[in-house]
């Protein structure tokens, strides 16, 4: 990702991505000229942190995709999880290929 996005930016062409949640590329001083339309992974993260605080869940697996797009996702769910202080969470986490 980060060979594209600097071929882009030293074209100044903009880049608009669909799928792209890393949080990394939030960093508009790296990224000046790329854009998504999906929310970062901490968006999603939270809304998982809600659903689990809602059902009143003690256990969560996560299952994600090997590489950025998936592993930094489960990252900020945990990262959420223990700024929340959701200590009951107990977390199993598996990528898939």
């Amino acid at each position: 990702m980060q060979l594209i996005v600097s071929i882009y930016e030293r074209t100044w062409i903009p880049q608009v991505s669909y799928a792209s949640t890393a949080p990394e590329l939030s960093d508009n001083t790296r990224y000046d000229f790329f854009s998504r339309v999906v929310p970062p992974d901490s968006y999603q993260a939270q809304a998982m942190m809600d659903i689990v605080t809602a059902m009143e869940w003690n256990y969560v697996s996560t299952l994600a995709s090997e590489g950025n797009y998936g592993e930094s996702g489960v990252e900020a769910f945990i990262q959420i999880s223990r700024e929340t202080g959701r200590s009951f969470v107990s977390l199993s986490s598996s990528s898939a290929k």
